[in-house]
């Protein structure tokens, strides 16, 4: 079951929020919201929370320390590489506005932006109406491991902070 952000909370921000992100009518352009859900249904400690991307992710990451966001990333690699991107170097490089899947990314604050860990898979198939590729679900056995690792570190991390 995906955890839900809850409203209110310390004012000091706490846990990790992660963020499914993508269309899952496009094939592996969804790849962010399916990662997140298998990952969601793993055990996890109470201050790790997962969400698909709505509207209100930038106010409710607010009350978060770290905010992991998992989508599709277009790269020079094989379908189903894992890249870990920097928020403002992606942004730096990006040739689109808000129609060009970082509408999301563009609406955090600066200083929210430094919390901000992003993870993207290089999509094989993006067509309107595809499935995931074989290519890409064949690397979630690599893929899921290593992104639990990551999530429980930032968790960890937070915990030896506060």
């Amino acid at each position: 079951m995906i955890q839900q952000a809850k409203a209110g909370g310390s004012l000091e921000p706490r846990g990790v929020l992660v963020v499914g992100m993508g269309d899952e009518t496009r094939g592996d352009g969804g790849i962010g919201l399916h990662l997140m859900r298998c990952l969601a249904q793993l055990d996890w400690p109470g201050s790790v929370v997962f969400t698909p991307a709505d509207d209100s992710i930038p106010e409710r990451a607010e009350r978060f320390a770290r905010v992991i966001l998992i989508d599709a990333v277009d790269g020079p690699s094989t379908p189903g590489t894992l890249y870990q991107v920097d928020p403002e170097e992606l942004l730096a490089c990006s040739l689109g506005g808000e129609g060009s899947g970082l509408g999301l990314l563009t609406m955090l604050p600066a200083r929210l932006r430094r919390r901000v860990s992003i993870f993207g898979v290089q999509p094989g198939d993006t067509r309107w109406g595809a499935a995931v590729s074989s290519q890409v679900l064949a690397c979630l056995p690599l893929l899921l491991p290593y992104l639990r690792a990551r999530i429980l570190t930032a968790a960890r991390d937070l915990t030896a902070v506060n």
